[in-house]
């Protein structure tokens, strides 16, 4: 678990594991996948859910856990996905911390491996591939089109 804090807020982050923690992450992506984005609520939830690990944002300020953001790795590809984070917090530089939580995990996981060096991918909304390009990620190869949305590959390499 790592903490953040801001002048007036505080959160954590945690790997959701329980029923009501993953129902967290789900109320976060609905919010900003389906009902701010537009995307298809049907196709919100796939079938990678259950084998993906996820990282769940916590607002406590008020001793209250208050969903605020999530991310999801698929571990088999290594890949990064379902950033969220809810309008309100975005202010709060959150989805970089989020992101990094990812790099962080993958990073101990390779060091567990004897790996020479750790890599996470993800497809990135082109709108925000300068935010991944500020974290270390590169683009790589031509974006397309993923779910009628203009999208980047990109990758961060991380020696060990």
């Amino acid at each position: 678990m790592s903490s953040a804090s801001s002048p007036s807020l505080d959160f954590k982050i945690l790997q959701a594991t329980t029923p009501e923690q993953l129902e967290d992450c789900m109320s976060v992506r609905f919010k900003v996948f389906v009902d701010e984005q537009g995307y298809d609520g049907d196709i919100e939830k796939d079938e990678l859910d259950p084998e993906s690990v996820h990282f769940l944002l916590y607002e406590i300020s008020t001793g209250i856990n208050i969903p605020a953001g999530n991310v999801r790795l698929v571990e088999r590809k290594n890949k990064l996905g379902r950033l969220a984070v809810l309008p309100a917090y975005r202010k709060y530089k959150l989805g970089a911390k989020l992101v990094n939580q990812v790099r962080d995990y993958t990073v101990e996981a390779a060091k567990k491996k004897g790996e020479k060096e750790a890599v996470v991918m993800c497809h990135a909304q082109a709108y925000v591939v300068g935010f991944y390009e500020k974290l270390g990620y590169v683009q790589e190869g031509p974006r397309f089109q993923e779910e009628e949305t203009e999208h980047q590959k990109m990758i961060l390499t991380v020696p060990l």
